[in-house]
């Protein structure tokens, strides 16, 4: 098993989903990857792998420099429904993911 792979078990077990089936999802032209990811209860998200660190809170102006996290705040402040992050990590190689609450759950009443 990966790093990675290692990585994304021991979070998946800390944010509460440690028996989570991983299903690999097309990626886009960046370099993240995403997973679906199912507890045993059938509740879903979907993990998204940054493929870099995550930038930091800018000290000075205390905005987020996490692209994702901007565009969410941004949308959820013009009351369109967004998914919400869960939780979120960076492991040693650097690379970091975030589960995200599922699309499909976000734009379901």
């Amino acid at each position: 098993m990966s790093l990675l792979e290692v990585a994304t078990r021991e979070f998946l077990a800390a944010a509460g989903w440690p028996d989570a089936s991983i299903e690999e999802l097309a990626g886009d032209a960046s370099t993240r990857r995403y997973a679906r990811v199912r507890n045993g209860a059938g509740r879903t998200a979907v993990l998204m792998d940054c493929g870099g660190p995550l930038p930091e809170v800018d000290a000075a102006t205390g905005e987020d420099r996490f692209a994702f996290a901007r565009w969410r705040r941004f949308y959820a402040d013009i009351e369109l429904r967004v998914p919400g992050v869960l939780a979120s990590f960076s492991i040693p190689s650097k690379k970091a993911v975030r589960p995200s609450a599922d699309v499909a759950e976000a734009l379901v009443p």
